[in-house]
């Protein structure tokens, strides 16, 4: 395994490269070789080393929209400083500042690219997202480099800079997950186009049908007038933004009118727009179940790679082989066992990897076949447990042992128990917020300040800080990190949010001798009162919810940042073409809607003015004053096109999507619930569940005998290992929340 000797040209150990098989396994990839280089597997080994850099590099990239000078204060073509133009830049980076930014990061990127290049070796082969994701680094680097001498850089058409507008598609290129979500939207558009075009038929019909039966009407002087007028009056009664407006006119004139709107209400909104939405999830789900079945195919072929060298002459695994590979595993880093040499975490991951196999080697063998090596990596693959990595420090101390006791398993009188951790915890937080409820509520207080003068908040924050800090000391960071993620990462910042933010307002009080800022007073009671999140998880359905959002929260990310990337190109394209347009004394907005409504915040003059104003138009409602008034300020009609363009794909593709999901996978978790508490239940008749063995081997940690049972019949039942894993709390060793049997 040591390799150290080894010249960079010589072949890497073959448990190396299983490692790296089994690593592609869990990321439903299979581009990978059975054989490379120690160089190659040392560039592969870098590049996975390198992935949290890019992966903030990425987001830094996107984030500096926010805080950059505009391009039309860069060009010059509108003012940027008019004190009648609402902005919401808190500050600015100059533009050599955020364009040596962008500069540093794509040259990044075209390093990586060449790394990932050298780390595939002979596997790599030319991906069109990817290569297309490098070929856009290179434009925007260019035009970047040319504005150090132009600030045009390489696009000389109006105020629009080439790099930021890639951005959003750079982000993409290198996201493989969102890459992936991209091409299935946009291969499930042919199943869906018929319902576009049906739509549009109806539009014409009935915008031919609007003008030829107002003709010569008060109603069809002020919608109908031509087909311009009759098209847009219609399209935004179609998004229902200016109903009744629309017919008003018609209606109290003549009250049988109103079948030729509710006909077409009924038609396109009712009916198409339905019809839609169950087609473009159809589509899009076709192409999802495509898409799962490659990426478990990928794994199996990943997984049958792995296990060719990994199996000896008789064709399985070996206990020292295995050994290696899962001591391997759990070095975060790839670095290989020599990264492990002088710790004790090779000793600890050593012998769970001697109790797994003596676990899973059914026939008693003394190998794992095909079969009982995919068992295992299930296992390890299974993203809703957490495997340790390292032995906890200072296990063998008295202090320690009786802190987990008390934390894991509650307290107890003379063998008697008492109340579960969490259940003292509930209590105290009960306890503060009945507190606080009186100081705010019965006493009236017109100061937040009042409701800090006595010290009872500051003591609950004091038992808070020390509970969480003695759960990091005993579990270790890693292990309070990850085991009951969602709670124990919600009491880390929030428990140390409100000792931080006393701790603020003592020292003001102390340098005032006075009384503290309201918004520190404001940040510290609404810290207080979102301790009470905990109390949710008595619920049902507010449990529900929560394992729903947890269980699709991955699917959620992607259609979300796609959703996001979208926003982001909009918003982009906005402030370049709208941006410095909008200020109160443009005499071009003078008498509209727009201005009459007060709607100046709500502009392009900046990137997050312009998010904000990109949401107003995915809500719908009065999304035409603002094309308006932009169709005013721009002096052209295509400027329309950007807003009917942003509906089309945000509201009928994207969130009938989203909303289609929602829908059909509530059902799916529903049952998948009610499935993991039958076999709970069913649990007790089995007479030996590897999954669960395997599971308890992973995470029982220091509780775990030394010594696994060399027969199933010999190791505990799995009802009782239920029981033995299941804290007061509620929850198994796998971290999730069970039911008692």
């Amino acid at each position: 395994m040591a390799q150290s000797g080894l010249s960079d040209a010589s072949p890497a150990d073959r448990v190396d490269v299983a490692v790296v098989w089994v690593e592609k396994a869990k990321s439903m990839s299979k581009q990978w070789t059975d054989s490379c280089s120690v160089r190659q597997l040392r560039a592969y080994r870098l590049k996975k080393q390198l992935k949290p850099l890019m992966t903030s590099l990425k987001y830094v990239l996107l984030l500096m929209a926010a805080f950059e000078e505009p391009s039309y204060c860069l060009m010059g073509s509108h003012s940027c400083d008019r004190p009648d133009m609402l902005t919401s830049r808190m500050f600015t980076l100059s533009n050599s500042v955020s364009n040596g930014m962008a500069i540093l990061i794509y040259l990044c990127f075209i390093m990586h690219f060449f790394l990932r290049k050298r780390a595939l070796g002979d596997s790599y082969t030319p991906q069109g997202w990817y290569l297309f994701a490098n070929m856009l680094v290179a434009i925007a680097l260019c035009d970047n480099i040319v504005s150090i001498f132009n600030v045009t850089g390489i696009w000389v058409w109006s105020s629009f800079r080439i790099s930021r507008l890639l951005r959003p598609f750079i982000f993409l290129g290198f996201t493989k997950s969102l890459r992936e979500e991209a091409t299935r939207v946009v291969r499930s558009i042919p199943g869906f186009v018929d319902v576009f075009l049906a739509l549009i038929i109806c539009l014409v019909f009935f915008t031919w049908a609007g003008i030829v039966f107002f003709q010569n009407s008060e109603e069809g002087a002020s919608f109908f007038k031509d087909w311009g007028r009759a098209t847009t009056s219609l399209w935004i009664f179609f998004t229902t933004a200016n109903c009744p407006d629309v017919f008003v006119l018609a209606y109290t004139q003549h009250r049988i009118s109103c079948l030729f709107f509710i006909a077409f209400m009924v038609i396109s909104v009712y009916l198409l727009s339905n019809v839609l939405l169950a087609r473009v999830y159809d589509s899009y789900k076709t192409e999802l179940t495509d898409m799962v079945r490659e990426h478990y195919n990928n794994r199996k072929i990943a997984i049958e790679h792995a296990f060719r060298l990994l199996a000896n002459e008789r064709g399985v695994i070996d206990r020292a082989c295995f050994g290696r590979l899962f001591v391997c595993l759990c070095d975060s880093s790839l670095g290989g066992e020599d990264a492990l040499v002088h710790s004790d975490d090779k000793q600890y991951n050593t012998q769970r990897a001697m109790q797994m196999f003596q676990a899973m080697d059914k026939d008693s063998s003394g190998g794992l076949d095909a079969e009982e090596f995919k068992q295992v990596l299930d296992v390890i693959h299974d993203s809703s447990i957490y495997i340790p990595k390292a032995p906890t420090r200072g296990k063998d101390s008295s202090q320690v042992k009786l802190l987990r006791s008390i934390f894991t398993e509650g307290i107890y009188y003379k063998d008697q128990h008492l109340i579960s951790w969490d259940a003292v915890v509930d209590w105290v937080v009960l306890v503060d917020l009945l507190t606080l409820f009186c100081q705010t509520v019965l006493f009236e207080s017109h100061s937040y300040n009042d409701v800090l003068k006595p010290a009872g908040l500051l003591g609950f924050s004091c038992f808070y800080v020390i509970v969480v800090s003695l759960k990091i000391y005993v579990l270790g960071f890693e292990r309070f990190w990850n085991i009951h993620s969602i709670q124990n990462r919600f009491d880390f910042f929030n428990v140390y949010g409100i000792f931080i933010a006393e701790l603020a307002a003592l020292a003001l009080i102390a340098h005032s001798h006075g009384n503290v800022p309201d918004c520190v007073a404001k940040t510290i009671i609404l810290l207080h009162i979102t301790r009470g999140l905990r109390f949710l998880q008595y619920i049902e359905p507010i449990r529900f919810i929560a394992r729903f959002v947890v269980d699709l929260a991955p699917t959620y990310y992607r259609t979300g940042m796609l959703l996001f990337l979208i926003f982001y190109l909009y918003a982009t394209v906005g402030q370049q073409w709208f941006g410095g347009l909008v200020y109160k004394s443009n005499p071009a907005l003078k008498g509209t809607d727009y201005a009459d409504s007060g709607y100046w915040a709500f502009n392009f003059s900046d990137f997050p003015s312009s998010m904000v104003t990109l949401f107003c138009l995915m809500v719908l409602n009065n999304w035409f004053v603002f094309a308006a008034a932009y169709v005013k300020v721009s002096g052209t009609q295509w400027a329309v096109a950007f807003f009917v363009s942003f509906f089309l794909i945000v509201n009928l593709t994207v969130l009938n999507i989203l909303m289609a999901m929602i829908l059909d996978c509530s059902a799916v978790v529903a049952k998948h619930m009610e499935d993991a508490e039958n076999k709970d239940e069913e649990h007790g008749a089995k007479e030996y569940d590897y999954e669960s063995v395997l599971k308890d081997v992973l995470l029982a940690d220091e509780d775990l005998e030394d010594e696994v049972p060399l027969s199933p019949s010999q190791y505990p039942s799995p009802s009782q290992r239920l029981l033995r894993s299941n804290t007061v709390t509620g929850y198994g060793s796998t971290g999730r929340r069970v039911s008692n049997p």
